[in-house]
């Protein structure tokens, strides 16, 4: 008896559950973030963009990993610069060429933006593609590659 009190006083203590399980008891897959995209990305270094991904913005000298090296390398230098993304739910309002959204799919984008301190010449380019939430594989006819300033 002491021990199952002690068991409910530690679950009532630390909120009563735990943030991945929902209030039905199932478990919520933690969609992947920023390192883990890039890692599900370099799994398909070899593969070379094809004609609607290239209609979809991706480049037609650049492999998939190469496209990733050079979001990677201009998102981490200059002045001002960053390299964010993950995966989550699909945007409100996408962009024309972004994937479709499906609920068996996670969005997920790789951003790299660099700059100069006064914001001359900025690049800002991204990489988006789905992920399939049953087992974490990219969705490589559905990746696009949006950039612009």
């Amino acid at each position: 008896m002491t021990r199952i009190l002690a068991v409910v006083v530690v679950v009532v203590a630390c909120g009563g559950s735990s943030p991945a399980i929902s209030n039905h008891g199932t478990a919520q897959p933690v969609p992947p973030n920023l390192s883990e995209l890039r890692a599900l990305v370099r799994q398909h270094a070899d593969i070379e963009f094809d004609a609607p991904a290239h209609d979809r913005g991706c480049s037609e000298e650049l492999a998939l990993h190469g496209y990733l090296e050079q979001l990677e390398g201009n998102g981490t230098a200059g002045d001002v610069h960053y390299l964010r993304g993950g995966c989550g739910a699909f945007p409100t309002t996408p962009l024309p060429i972004d994937p479709p959204a499906d609920a068996g799919y996670w969005f997920c984008t790789v951003e790299a933006y660099t700059s100069d301190k006064a914001g001359d010449s900025p690049w800002h380019y991204a990489l988006h593609v789905r992920v399939r939430i049953s087992d974490r594989a990219i969705d490589l006819g559905t990746v696009a590659c949006p950039g612009g300033a």
